[in-house]
């Protein structure tokens, strides 16, 4: 029987890895405040630096986000 991520983990561990990737998460966009790029912006280049050039149709959907009308 294949073994799921709660078979591996106990909820207290899964409780605080969420609580410390939050923690991360609003400090990360602390220190953002005042750059030139939104997380999206900063998204979107990472993406197009590790893969490579790609159509705005294809990164919309990389990104799920709507396409360029």
């Amino acid at each position: 029987m294949p073994t799921t991520a709660t078979d591996v983990l106990d909820m207290d561990t899964v409780a605080a890895l969420r609580h410390a990737v939050l923690i991360i998460s609003r400090r990360m966009r602390h220190q953002q405040e005042g750059t030139e790029l939104s997380p999206s912006e900063a998204a979107v280049l990472g993406r197009i630096s590790r893969e490579g050039p790609v159509t705005p149709g294809a990164l919309a959907r990389a990104e799920h986000v709507q396409p360029p009308r």
